[in-house]
């Protein structure tokens, strides 16, 4: 019965663009960083300088000075505030990426620290998680899907990068990247580790704390299951109020945390779990802001049996993006296929939307040995 309401419930969902299948790509496509510190940093300042200043110069720049001076002169504020909790490898890192391309020191810290600035000072995002546990999954590995949005963010489309992060002694680390960044948003790890931010809603906050993406990156460094990146995340001097989901192919969990609180959720009895922008433990609500619209989308699946595909999981991500899905960046690893999956350019059509625009895909075990 709940297959047959399933199958009737999704000929009346809207129509959605028709996907061509994703482009691969290989060694030419996928930024390699190698190294230590300064050297890592000016490996990718040289590398992607052209695609950095622009970034630098057509995006941050002019959210920056949205309102002359201030935001600029809070921007740099609140990163030096956070600077001391940047582990030295990493402040030496942005030195080398601001030196290979020519802006300064500060306005690199600040890269790195941009979503937590951003979200002191508003909150611009509209983000979006969604994983299967393998007894769940139509091929019978986790699926980990993954929506992210920016407000006023159409040029980061078509920047994106995949990102091999490789330091010595370190896990190695795949993100998919804003070039000239060092922390990572969405990234996964050697050992299968992956996690993804997203805004949450608090006033238990504080610039005196390590970037979120520095964070993240230091973690999917050092971790080796979803059990050791939690306890990592909960023992780190965090900054601002966001949800991350942290998932390894065989357990996921769901942080939802401030700067001095952590709680976790697991996945449901049908074998999913997924997140937004709001809390769902109780202790942290704050009577303002909750599920809106998306949650639907992103539980639509909760009362059928069918198993669950990436195909479907990418859909969701879709979806659950703000504006109808005009999300910047979607993807999906599919961890049976040891692959990844993302769209991130518009389509052509004025939609720009990542998960029903062009997509790419990446074999993970190329660049990540041993995952």
């Amino acid at each position: 019965m709940r297959a047959t309401l399933f199958a009737l419930c999704l000929a009346f969902l809207p129509a959605v663009a028709a996907r061509a299948e994703p482009q691969k790509l290989g060694r030419a496509d996928v930024t390699v960083l190698e190294g230590t510190g300064y050297e890592l940093g000016h490996k990718q300042g040289v590398a992607l300088r052209e695609d950095i200043l622009a970034l630098y110069n057509d995006w941050l720049v002019p959210k920056l000075r949205t309102v002359p001076l201030l935001i600029e002169i809070y921007a740099r504020a609140k990163a030096h505030n956070m600077e001391p909790f940047i582990p030295q490898e990493f402040k030496d890192e942005i030195r080398g990426m601001t030196e290979a391309v020519g802006i300064d020191y500060d306005m690199g810290l600040i890269v790195n620290a941009v979503p937590d600035i951003m979200e002191m000072f508003a909150k611009p995002f509209g983000c979006s998680t969604f994983v299967v546990e393998p007894q769940r999954s139509a091929d019978g590995g986790m699926l980990y899907g993954r929506n992210l949005d920016y407000s006023a963010s159409e040029m980061l489309r078509a920047r994106w990068r995949p990102t091999v992060f490789a330091r010595p002694g370190k896990h190695r680390v795949l993100s998919l990247n804003v070039p000239g960044m060092s922390g990572v948003l969405t990234a996964i790890n050697d050992r299968g580790v992956m996690m993804s931010r997203m805004t949450s809603y608090s006033g238990d906050i504080t610039s005196h704390g390590i970037p979120t993406m520095l964070l993240f990156r230091q973690i999917l460094e050092d971790a080796a299951s979803t059990e050791e990146a939690v306890a990592m995340y909960r023992a780190a001097t965090r900054t601002v109020a966001i949800n991350v989901m942290i998932a390894d192919g065989r357990t996921a969990q769901v942080l939802e945390a401030t700067a001095k609180q952590v709680f976790a959720r697991t996945p449901n009895a049908g074998g999913l779990l997924y997140g937004a922008n709001h809390y769902e433990t109780p202790a942290l609500k704050d009577g303002i802001h909750g599920r809106d619209e998306r949650w639907a989308h992103l539980a639509r699946f909760d009362d059928v049996d069918a198993p669950v595909g990436a195909a479907d999981v990418l859909e969701t991500m879709a979806r659950s993006a703000r504006d109808a899905g005009r999300n910047i960046l979607a993807a999906v690893v599919d961890y049976q296929k040891k692959t990844i999956t993302f769209g991130g350019d518009a389509d052509g059509s004025g939609q720009g939307v990542a998960a029903r625009g062009k997509l790419y895909e990446i074999d993970l075990g190329e660049f990540l040995p041993g995952f």
